[in-house]
């Protein structure tokens, strides 16, 4: 799937269209394709497995720090959503973007948890409606609660609907794991 194979590609995800098409997303430690830490990339291919496009980097700031763990998925026009933790900004968040059927970037990069960027914020997936609306859900640490199951719903251009909201109704204090 992936066409550079130095040093560690890893945390893989794949989101399947109904007309077979696929993308598949995933980091990497490699050296050639980011200096610094890893990055994410993202892929697509047609029904019988053949790429679509070339390796495409998702995320905006190549070299810089940990881009990891990639969650894709695939709206009804074959559009994908990818969201991945970041510590960017020195601590780790989620971010989102979006990137049409052809690979090009329809949105920049979205910092997912605005409401919560005090605390650290990973392990995110991400899933789409029909007409491209989608929600993004992370575990991470909001206010009064050490570590919950937060989401953010988007539409199709990348706007928020919405603040952050809770998910989980665990009381306070409770450790959540494995979205």
């Amino acid at each position: 799937l992936n066409a550079s194979t130095n040093d560690n590609q890893q945390n893989v995800d794949v989101a399947v269209h109904s007309d077979g098409t696929f993308a598949v997303v995933w980091d990497t430690l490699d050296g050639s394709q980011d200096s610094n830490g890893k990055a994410v990339y993202l892929r697509f291919f047609d029904k019988d497995g053949n790429p679509n496009t070339g390796e495409i980097l998702v995320n905006e700031l190549p070299g810089t720090n940990q881009q990891e763990d990639p969650r894709v998925t695939l709206d009804a026009a074959g559009n994908a959503i990818v969201s991945w933790t970041s510590t960017q900004t020195g601590s780790m968040d989620v971010y989102a973007r979006v990137f049409n059927s052809s690979g090009a970037a329809q949105t920049s990069e979205l910092l997912v948890n605005s409401n919560y960027t005090t605390g650290e914020q990973w392990n995110s997936d991400v899933a789409a409606e029909d007409n491209g609306d989608f929600v993004v859900v992370w575990e991470g640490e909001g206010t009064g609660d050490s570590t919950g199951i937060w989401g953010q719903r988007f539409q199709a251009n990348g706007a928020k609907i919405g603040v952050n909201f809770q998910v989980n109704v665990t009381p306070y204090g409770s450790r959540i794991c494995g979205l």
